[in-house]
């Protein structure tokens, strides 16, 4: 049980770390184009999703550039 829920917190702070600078660029890039109605966001769902799949290539399959510039 508290494998899983530490693997969670450690999965949850990657995800962070890589979806902040995409998500400042999508913050800067909204700024440039006021005309646009709804702010734009980044999917969190999906980017979690591909967080788990570059943690199986940093880890499991050791190829850290590939799984990093997937």
């Amino acid at each position: 049980m508290k494998q899983d829920f530490f693997s969670k917190v450690f999965i949850m702070g990657m995800f962070e770390d890589l979806a902040f600078p995409i998500e400042e660029k999508v913050k800067k890039e909204y700024e440039q184009e006021k005309a646009l109605r709804h702010q734009q966001k980044i999917n969190r769902i999906n980017a979690l999703s591909m967080t788990r799949e570059i943690c199986i290539g940093l880890f499991l399959k050791k190829l850290i550039k590939k799984a990093l510039w997937f």
